[in-house]
């Protein structure tokens, strides 16, 4: 499992998570970790009101995560349960995942037990995520007012993004 965020044209973090599952407590204590200091870049930024964009996962909408992102003063975007056309971060896991296998080829088949592959692609992926071109992440934020409309024209259904 791996989180991450961005935020304009501007990358953000990526929490690989190397232990256990993920659940609300740990959701929490990495939006903690990740998203304390963002608040005041966006704000030096001129963005005082940040809007956050979560899935559907249950964690990310649990009581305990609604009430971190309001006692830390974020507003969570509402959006369609099966909507990822209004989420820009599933096409940077999807540019991740073909990064992935075109770079790292080797991890599918690699040796040395689940503990060691988990860190070689914990690795992998934060080089990829850290060597993202600035292209994808303006082109993916300047995309949402068409998303919008495209998804409102489609009421809710799918859209071409």
């Amino acid at each position: 499992m791996v989180w991450g965020c961005f935020y304009g044209s501007k990358i953000g973090y990526l929490w690989p998570l190397l232990e256990g599952r993920n659940n609300a407590i740990k959701y929490v204590e990495i939006l903690e970790h990740t998203l304390g200091d963002v608040h005041m870049e966006l704000s030096e930024m001129g963005i005082n009101d940040p809007v956050f964009m979560p899935d559907n996962s249950p964690i990310h909408i649990s009581k305990l995560a609604r009430a971190w992102f309001k006692e830390n003063g974020w507003v969570v975007a509402k959006h369609p349960a099966y909507s990822p056309d209004m989420n820009p971060i599933k096409h940077m896991w999807a540019y991740m995942k073909r990064q992935l296998h075109k770079k790292y080829p080797y991890l599918l088949n690699m040796p040395g037990g689940p503990d060691v592959v988990k860190m070689a692609l914990a690795d992998a992926l934060i080089e990829i995520w850290n060597s993202i071109p600035e292209s994808l992440l303006e082109s993916l934020y300047t995309s949402m007012p068409c998303r919008i409309t495209a998804v409102i024209k489609a009421e809710g259904w799918y859209t071409k993004y």
